[in-house]
């Protein structure tokens, strides 16, 4: 960028999606953080992180549809140019919940103690989640 340019429209835009995706990245880390903080028993810590997290979300979803808004494509004007948008990612996003139930089910089988059941739990929410949305998306 030349030095005498001011920074302006489409720079903004790009300023504003990262700042978005900075908030979303401490959003995500504070979640994790604070989950972590609450396996092993830090009550004070996991619930200021978790407070964080939540509040970080908000924000993020305020921002989320703000930022993406400016690249929305324009609502159609008849029913007849409407175009309809393809299942694929839902369903590719079914499977991968399935692969991801999968793994973490087998990483389940060969741990022992609380650690078996609480993975064990989590596989079995998302294999039932995958299923749910492969089985959605199909009868659509």
């Amino acid at each position: 960028m030349p030095a005498d340019r001011a920074i302006g429209g489409d720079d903004l835009d790009v300023l504003r999606g990262l700042a978005l995706a900075a908030v979303v990245a401490l959003a995500i880390a504070c979640g994790v953080l604070g989950l972590s903080s609450l396996y092993v028993g830090r009550w004070s810590t996991a619930t200021g992180l978790l407070a964080v997290a939540l509040a970080l979300g908000l924000v993020a979803r305020g921002g989320w549809r703000s930022v993406m808004g400016r690249f929305a494509p324009p609502a159609p004007e008849t029913a007849a140019t409407a175009v309809a948008v393809p299942a694929a990612p839902a369903l590719l996003a079914g499977a991968w919940l399935v692969v991801l139930a999968t793994v973490l089910a087998v990483g389940a089988w060969l741990e022992a103690g609380l650690s078996r059941w609480l993975s064990g739990g989590t596989a079995t929410c998302l294999l039932v989640v995958g299923l749910v949305i492969i089985a959605v998306r199909r009868t659509r």
